[in-house]
């Protein structure tokens, strides 16, 4: 990952974070940074392989972002 690329994650908000995830637009080794990402949203408590296993339920469902975002800070660990 780039510098540049880096930046460009670091600065989504949350909900640009889930939307991205939810559309597959990252790169290798990338999805750590948006986990990163969404969990400025401080109500996430989830682990991060929960949180993976959620959204990549939500992508197969096609799920909106602000809706996915939602239940995640809905769910506890």
């Amino acid at each position: 990952m780039t510098q540049e690329r880096f930046q460009q994650l670091s600065n989504m908000t949350p909900v640009e974070g889930v939307n991205a995830w939810l559309h597959g637009d990252f790169g290798t080794g990338e999805g750590p940074a948006l986990i990163k990402v969404i969990r400025k949203d401080r109500r996430i408590t989830l682990s991060d392989d929960e949180m993976m296993d959620m959204l990549c339920d939500a992508a197969a469902a096609s799920c909106d972002a602000q809706r996915c975002l939602d239940d995640l800070t809905r769910k506890t660990d």
